[in-house]
């Protein structure tokens, strides 16, 4: 985020405020991926912390992926 912030010339907290607002209006959307807890829980795979065992992980990446609203509005 902080590189992100630099690229676009404003600072981290104007971003973060700006990406909370187009999330808030269904222009994007906040995906995380990595790893998830043991095939035997199977709850909430994917997630950075699972509901149903505890598992955290530290190698969970977050993204934000334009929405389908999003994509129209850019005429994607």
């Amino acid at each position: 985020m902080t590189q992100l912030a630099h690229e676009v010339g404003c600072s981290l907290k104007e971003l973060e405020s700006a990406m909370g607002q187009m999330e808030h209006m269904g222009y994007i959307r906040n995906e995380q991926f990595g790893q998830s807890c043991s095939s035997s829980c199977g709850i909430d795979r994917g997630s950075s912390q699972c509901a149903g065992c505890g598992f955290a992980s530290s190698e969970t990446y977050t993204f934000w992926v334009l929405t389908e609203r999003g994509q129209a509005i850019i005429g994607g």
